[in-house]
């Protein structure tokens, strides 16, 4: 069942996407960075033709940033985070695929083994890695980089 979602995502997403750009390039996004004995967390979701990203989504109108973040993990991998323990990364601005949209990147690290319970009509795979795939999202390697720099990678 999971192949048949990928193969409609790689289907859907060149076809939607004209559709999407003036709503997504309306919306404000964010991500969030889950580090875990110093390896991040990337998802790939049905629509993002096997590309590896951070977790998270859009920001209501009425919503904080980190209250998204948050909404967006529980919604996606089933997690629940502690705001206190959300470290912001960056505010910047995301281009490709003709998307252009501000977003908000933060970094939570986990102490104990997470139990991730991925959304299956989100979320098609996650994995942990160490270094940022070859296949990975504009801004992954930034954030990789600067996690470095913090020493949580």
């Amino acid at each position: 069942m999971r192949n048949i979602y990928i193969q409609i995502g790689r289907l859907l997403f060149p076809i939607l996407l004209p559709f999407m750009r003036p709503v997504l390039n309306r919306t404000s996004r964010v991500y969030v960075v889950i580090v875990y004995e110093k390896k991040v967390l990337l998802v790939k979701n049905w629509l993002a033709r096997d590309t590896w990203r951070f977790p998270g989504g859009g920001i209501s109108k009425s919503e904080a940033p980190e209250s998204a973040g948050m909404r967006e993990i529980k919604e996606e991998l089933r997690m629940v985070l502690k705001s206190s323990q959300l470290i912001k990364l960056y505010d910047t601005h995301e281009s490709g695929d003709g998307l252009s949209y501000p977003y908000v990147l933060y970094a939570y690290q986990i102490q104990i083994t997470p139990k991730i319970l991925a959304d299956k009509y989100e979320i098609v795979d996650h994995q942990w890695f160490t270094e940022p795939p070859e296949n990975s999202a504009d801004g992954v390697k930034r954030a990789f980089d600067l996690l470095k720099d913090r020493g949580l990678v």
